[in-house]
Parts: C-alpha cells; structure tokens; sequence
C-alpha cells in the first residue's frame, strides 16, 4: 500500500494519536478534541494529494527546505499556525506537534508496510511535505504573534484615554472650587486612579498571553448594576459636555469579570460619545433569562461597508459618519474580546440615523 493511501485509511487513528499528544501541551490540556485536532485532518489530506502529485529534483530540495511556492490560497499549515497562536502555544510546542505527527505516521507505516519497495520514496516525500507544512505554520504563527503585539501597544494608548482625561479635567476644577465642593471631584480622582490600575493589570495579562490566547477572566459574584453605575459617573467626568445616561430596567447580579465589563462598557460609551452626532448617549441595563444584556445607543450612522469588519482591530474609519477622525477601532475589538471571553457577544446595528451596540454577558459561573 503506498503512503498516501494509508494515510487515508488510517486517518483517525493518526488524528487520535495526534490529539493525545497535543493534550500534553499545558495551554490545550483544557481543550476539547475539535480544538486538539484542529486543522490535522485537512493537512493530511494535503500530504496524501502531494504524495501523488509527480515533482521535480528542484521542486524536492525547496520542499525540504520549507521553500515550495505558496498557494493564493490559505493552507490547512498556516490556518493551524495562527489557531496555535490564539490558544496561546510557543512556536517550539507548535513544532513539536508536527514532530509527534511525524512520528506516528511512520511508525504505523513501516510496521505495515516494512517488506514494500517504495517505502524509502514515500518516506522521502513525507517528509519532504511535513517540512513544507512546518514551515508554513510557524510563518503563520510568527506573523499572528506580531500581529497581535501591534494591538497591545495600541491598548495601552487607548483604555487609559478615558480616566485620565477624568483625572486631567477634575483636577482644573479643583484648582478654582471651594473645599465643601470638592469631595465628589475628588471621589471621582480615586475611582479613576483605580481603574488605571486595573486596566495595567489587563496589560499584564494581554501581554503575558504568550502572542494571543483567550483573554483572561477574573470572575466574582457581583452586582452588575452598581459597577456600571459607578463607571458611568467616571465617564460623565470625561465626556463633561456630553449627556450620558444608563436606565437600569433591574438590578442584575451575577458571575462575570467586573473589570472587564466595566471596560466594555466605558468602551462602548466613550465610542458613542465620541463619534456620535447628537451629545445625548444612552445606555440600558437589562436581565433576559441568566444573561445580562447591555444596550448603548446614540444618532448617527455607520456605512453598511464598515458594519461588517467594525470589531476587527487595528482598522481606521470604522467611526460613524461625523467628520470625526477615527481612530484604530480598538476599543470595539476590546468589547469584541471581552464578550467572546465571558461567553456572550456584541453586535451593532445602524439604521434611521440610530446606532445602537448590543453586548451580552452570560451570568452562570461556566464560561
């Protein structure tokens, strides 16, 4: 039986065997089967029609080497190279899973097939197309990692824009307001200086996580109403000419991470006060079963053409349509993130000169 045969019938035990051994890597001892075979299934089957495709001596050397031309197309490699940059594998565990790959596709080969002819060519071949498969992941990889140290710069610039605007304006006013007016301005300096900290240690963890895994959740029993309240207070400190407000319908308790919904949700609000077209920003709290949903809305409009790729970082003009200069649209990809962590989603909507943003936020410990 010739090696690309064989690998197609003897595509599951293989794919289990190469799950098993991905299990052992710490970032993916959690993950489900789907996630611990990923992409394998398809880069088999790359292999198999390689195998049977004739090739050239030139054509064999540049295989070897990781050099074949690339396909227009994205290869079953690079998708599994950015997908083991997102569950937040190094490039030496990424690579180790195709030397365990390897591994198990030969030992199952020769012990069938040990009396054939064409076991050295096939053998050459294969790993011909494993090296090629390497080195397509890990270039994927690389520039999946890069990709995403682009956005944790730019996170720095944009989460701490708020609160220190809040702290730069309360302390103007400070300077000319009587002692018996000051403890609310001075309230709101704390509480700003609080949330500077707590999104630093969100940096902390962006950076920590190793090129883009899953955002960390730090989750409590809490009570969701009064943490936006107080939030909304830091964000009338910023936006002092804007007027924002938030409709609690019920007050909402629950399991979630309270630094980052409250981040969502300054993001969300500071987005709308922002680019909006109008200085009135609503937002509304409600309950619907065990999820938190979290509606902010204001006059404008988005053109169909950006409401498609709007949560996508690192993107300009995604603002509304104000004549406003955007910026790199990150604070949506937060909110994006932040949703997708908990469990929940966000989704936009812009139509009859209303935008109106819907997050939600699953309530139960289980993410």
């Amino acid at each position: 039986m010739r090696l690309a045969d064989f690998l197609e019938q003897n595509e599951e035990e293989i794919l289990r065997e190469a799950a098993a051994f991905a299990k052992t890597l710490p970032a993916l001892k959690t993950a489900s089967d789907k996630t611990l075979r990923d992409h394998f299934a398809q880069c088999l089957g790359d292999i198999s029609s390689d195998l049977r495709t004739a090739q050239s001596r030139t054509q064999a050397y540049d295989k070897s080497q990781g050099l074949a031309p690339r396909s227009s197309t994205v290869t079953a490699a690079e998708e599994h190279g950015e997908a083991r940059a997102q569950s937040g594998l190094t490039v030496s565990q990424l690579i180790s899973e195709y030397r365990a790959l390897r591994a198990t596709i030969i030992r199952l080969w020769l012990e069938s097939n040990s009396n054939e002819a064409d076991v050295v060519d096939d053998l050459v071949r294969f790993n011909e197309a494993i090296d090629q498969a390497v080195a397509e992941s890990t270039e994927a990889f690389e520039a999946k990692v890069e990709h995403w140290r682009h956005i944790f710069l730019g996170v720095i610039g944009h989460d701490l824009r708020a609160p220190l605007n809040a702290i730069s304006l309360t302390a103007k006013y400070l300077q000319s307001a009587f002692p018996s007016e000051a403890r609310s301005h001075l309230l709101t300096i704390s509480n700003s200086s609080k949330r500077i900290g707590t999104m630093l240690d969100s940096l902390l963890d962006y950076s920590s996580s190793r090129g883009g895994s899953a955002m960390t959740l730090k989750k409590s029993r809490s009570n969701m109403s009064k943490e936006l309240l107080e939030e909304l207070e830091i964000l009338r400190a910023a936006f002092p000419h804007q007027e924002i407000s938030l409709d609690v319908i019920q007050t909402i308790e629950g399991s979630f991470d309270v630094s980052r919904v409250r981040e969502a949700f300054a993001n969300l609000l500071s987005n709308a006060a922002e680019h909006g077209t109008a200085r009135v920003v609503k937002a509304k709290l409600k309950k619907a079963g065990d999820v938190a949903e979290i509606q902010v809305c204001n006059e404008g409009k988005i053109a169909d053409d950006k409401l498609e790729g709007i949560f996508e970082p690192l993107k300009r003009g995604q603002g509304f349509e104000t004549g406003h200069r955007t910026n790199l649209g990150l604070g949506l990809f937060i909110c994006k993130q932040i949703a997708l962590a908990h469990g929940g989603d966000i989704t936009v909507k812009s139509d009859d000169g209303i935008v109106r943003f819907t997050l939600t936020i699953p309530l139960h410990d289980a993410i």
